[in-house]
């Protein structure tokens, strides 16, 4: 009679985990179709873009790569994307983890405090764009990269510290201790310990950062003008009133994709993770 019972749980574990993976496949294959549909269309010429939009392309051609890399500043907006999140991600981090430290170990603030510093990410960019446009153009650094750096600094350090908390979180105070009863300072204990310790939680938090900071289109339109323009806004410049150039925005979309693409695949087996230990301890 046992035996009966196991087998039937054991045969719904094993139905209940093949649904599973088809589901994820299959949302999986939704998920990418854009992509996919990006990637074929910029392989292909624009009379074919237009005669055979989701086919395969049946001449794939590297043209719109060419007039994107060739006959456009890219490599200038590339650079600006670029710099602007890795400086955001690493001062985010930097001013986060201390944050994070002092609210994890000596209990500052409430779980209320910790929604309103995740709360801070709800907030639609459109309400505080026309305040921060004043408040940058009065420092006088419309169209620079330090305009971009501070205004994403002001909603990437506090979604850093909320994620770096439940980093902290899980190591044990004990460890801490150890070290500063051999000797060590709280702070020599805080560089020595939680720092290396923290190593999966800060790459983690590095890569959203950094894909906020790097996909973020609205601040960068009001901001910039010709010189610090990133490589969203870069990308409008092929849509006009008379036409659009589907090849060209596919292609430097797909270029776009890249570097998130590689900082993902590296720091892929950290992001499961970052979204629930992270996300749920503090």
């Amino acid at each position: 009679m046992r035996a009966g019972r196991k087998s039937i749980s054991g045969a719904k574990a094993h139905v209940t985990k093949a649904l599973t993976y088809l589901f994820l496949i299959v949302w999986s294959a939704i998920a990418l179709i854009p992509i996919i549909w990006c990637a074929l269309t910029s392989l292909k010429t624009h009379s074919e873009i237009f005669s055979n939009p989701v086919g395969l392309p049946t001449n794939p051609v590297l043209s719109n790569y060419i007039e994107v890399l060739s006959k456009t500043p890219f490599a200038h907006y590339f650079f600006n994307s670029f710099t602007v999140a890795v400086i955001t991600s690493l001062i985010a981090i930097a001013l986060g983890l201390e944050s994070a430290y002092v609210i994890s170990r000596f209990k500052v603030g409430t779980k209320n405090y910790l929604f309103w510093l995740l709360s801070l990410r709800f907030l639609p960019p459109v309400v505080a764009a026309i305040p921060i446009y004043l408040i940058i153009r009065w420092l006088g650094l419309l169209d620079t990269l330090p305009a971009l750096i501070i205004t994403y600094l002001l909603f990437n350090i506090p979604f850093a510290t909320w994620l770096l908390i439940g980093f902290v979180s899980s190591i044990p105070v004990e460890v801490e201790e150890a070290a500063m009863i051999d000797g060590c300072s709280r702070a020599g204990a805080f560089i020595r310990i939680v720092i290396p310790l923290l190593r999966n939680g800060i790459l983690i938090t590095f890569l959203f950062c950094f894909l906020f900071s790097w996909n973020e289109y609205l601040f960068a339109l009001v901001l910039t003008g010709s010189q610090a323009k990133t490589l969203p806004v870069f990308v409008t410049s092929f849509l006009s009133i008379h036409q659009i150039y589907w090849g060209e925005v596919a292609a430097s979309t797909m270029i776009m994709i890249l570097p998130t693409l590689i900082f993902g695949i590296i720091l892929a087996k950290y992001l499961v993770r970052g979204l629930t230990l992270g996300a749920v301890k503090a």
